[in-house]
């Protein structure tokens, strides 16, 4: 885990190696009594609702693995907003056990974030690269060459999710460094 940045105790930031160190934060914010959700990029398919109303474990990383939030199940309309499945996620013990994206995360805000940075987006040399293979948001990975802006925009909503700590797991090594690079202190891109 490297804490590249702590203001003054009111707000950490952090880079982990592991998703066992999101499932870390995810107890400590349960012992405190926060709240605290873990969210991704939208790098792993998300399956429908099983008829028995349970979830695909979709979101794998190794040996790892969690559920992507509930969503609507197709040709249903939507419940109303105390009972939506991302206000659910969101409000509930319901989604400690889950992970959320960008269209379940939005307009939420928690103790404590987990962000998962998938390969979607990663830095090469000197600009980001969206990779359109890595991505399972089909309108996203067939935006061309919006895609890259789209997916910035994406991650920029998930790491401001945490009021008080943003822990992120990024999968892609050169990515990470230069998160850290920019997290203390470096040229903003």
């Amino acid at each position: 885990m490297i804490d590249v940045t702590n203001w003054g105790g009111r707000y950490s930031f952090e880079l982990v190696d592991g998703p066992a160190q999101l499932d870390q934060m995810m107890a400590q914010a349960r012992e405190k009594g926060t709240r605290a959700r873990l969210v991704a990029g939208f790098c792993w398919k998300w399956s429908e609702v099983r008829a028995d109303g349970s979830l695909e474990p979709d979101v794998k990383i190794g040996d790892w693995e969690r559920l992507w939030n509930a969503k609507v199940p197709k040709g249903r309309a939507a419940p109303n907003p105390q009972k939506h499945p991302y206000t659910l996620w969101a409000n509930t013990e319901i989604g400690e056990g889950q992970v959320g994206c960008i269209y379940s995360a939005q307009g939420f805000e928690f103790d404590s974030v987990g962000v998962i940075w998938g390969r979607d987006l990663v830095w090469r040399t000197d600009r980001w690269v969206a990779q359109p293979k890595e991505s399972r948001d089909s309108p996203v990975r067939n935006s061309g060459d919006e895609m890259v802006n789209l997916v910035r925009n994406a991650y920029r909503v998930l790491l401001t999710r945490g009021i008080r700590e943003t822990r992120v797991l990024c999968l892609d090594p050169e990515t990470r460094d230069h998160l850290a690079k920019l997290a203390a202190g470096g040229k903003t891109s």
